[in-house]
C-alpha cells in the first residue's frame, strides 16, 4: 500500500525523535552499570550467606559501622534466602553526591521490598555507602527518611547514655568509638576530651553524677520535629525532664545499615 507523503514525514519525524531518546536512556544505563553491578554482587553474596564477600561491596565508611552479625540480621529480616532479583526504577550519578539507586528487592512468592542505595567511588569502582528501606520496622516515615518515634528515642537515648558514661569515666575514648566514620576522620578522642573538658570535671562529683545518671533512666522529649537536613544528616533536638533541664541537639549520618552520631550540642 502506498503511504501518503504527510504520513511518511510523520513516521520519519517520530523515528528521528525516538533515536535521541533511546541513546539518552542507553547512556544512563551504561553510566550507572557500575552501581547495579556492585548492588547485584552484594545481594547475591548475602543470598549465598557469604557475609565476607558482601562486606567487600561496602565503602570504608560503611564497613567501619557494619559487622557480619548485622549483615546476617539484615539477610534474615528481609528473607534474602528467597531473593529472586532486584529491579531498579531510578538511577543517578552526581559528582558531589555519588551514585544512587532506587528500586525493590523482589522475593520468590511475589513480595517486594522498596529500597534506596547510595554509593561512593573508590578508585574505579563503586562501593555501597548506605542502604535504606521503606518497610515497617526498618525505616518508618515521619518525613521522607526519618526513623519511627520509637527508633528516634532509642537512638538519642543511646547517645545520652554514652555521653554520661564518658563523664563518669572522665574519658571520651569509648564515645569516640561509637561515632560515625566521617566524624572520626575530623577529630580524635583526645580532641573530644578537650571539647567537653567542662563536663569531665563532674566525674568526681557525686551530686553531679547523680544528676547525669537521671538522664539514663528517663525518655527524652523532642522540642521540635526530628528532620533530615539538606546535607542528609538526621537532626534530633530535645530535652530531659530533670532540673536543671538538659538540652541537646544530636546529629547523625546514615552509614552502612544504621545511623551514626556525627555531631552534638548539649547545655544545662
Amino acid at each position: 500500500m502506498k503511504i501518503p507523503a504527510p504520513v511518511k514525514w510523520l513516521f520519519i519525524g517520530v523515528t528521528i525523535i525516538s533515536v535521541p531518546i533511546l541513546i539518552f536512556i542507553f547512556a544512563i544505563v551504561q553510566a550507572t552499570s557500575g552501581l547495579t553491578e556492585t548492588a547485584d554482587s552484594f545481594f547475591h553474596a548475602l543470598k549465598q550467606g557469604d557475609t565476607e564477600e558482601a562486606l567487600e561491596s561496602l565503602s570504608k565508611n560503611a564497613q567501619h559501622n557494619t559487622t557480619k552479625a548485622k549483615l546476617e540480621q539484615f539477610t534474615s529480616q528481609n528473607s534474602l534466602q528467597r531473593l529472586k532479583d532486584i529491579s531498579w526504577t531510578s538511577r543517578s550519578i552526581s559528582t558531589n553526591e555519588g551514585g544512587k539507586l532506587e528500586g525493590s528487592i523482589n522475593l520468590e512468592g511475589g513480595e517486594k521490598i522498596p529500597i534506596t542505595m547510595t554509593f561512593q567511588k573508590a578508585g574505579s569502582t563503586w562501593k555501597i555507602y548506605s542502604i535504606k528501606q521503606n518497610r515497617a520496622g526498618i525505616i518508618n516515615n515521619l518525613s521522607a527518611e526519618v526513623p519511627s518515634e520509637e527508633d528516634l528515642i532509642n537512638l538519642s537515648s543511646s547517645t545520652t547514655r554514652l555521653f554520661v558514661s564518658s563523664i563518669k569515666n572522665k574519658s571520651f575514648q569509648k564515645f569516640y568509638q561509637g561515632i560515625s566514620y566521617a566524624w572520626k576522620q575530623e577529630t580524635s578522642s583526645k580532641e573530644l576530651d578537650k571539647i567537653f573538658k567542662s563536663f569531665l570535671k563532674f566525674g568526681d562529683n557525686a551530686n553531679s553524677m547523680a544528676y547525669f545518671s537521671q538522664l539514663t533512666t528517663k525518655a527524652p522529649a523532642f522540642s521540635k520535629e526530628p528532620t533530615i537536613l539538606d546535607n542528609g544528616q538526621l537532626e534530633i533536638t530535645g530535652t530531659y525532664p530533670v532540673q536543671p533541664i538538659f538540652n541537646f541537639t544530636y546529629k547523625y549520618v546514615y552509614e552502612g545499615l544504621s545511623w551514626k552520631l556525627s555531631g552534638l550540642k548539649v547545655n544545662l
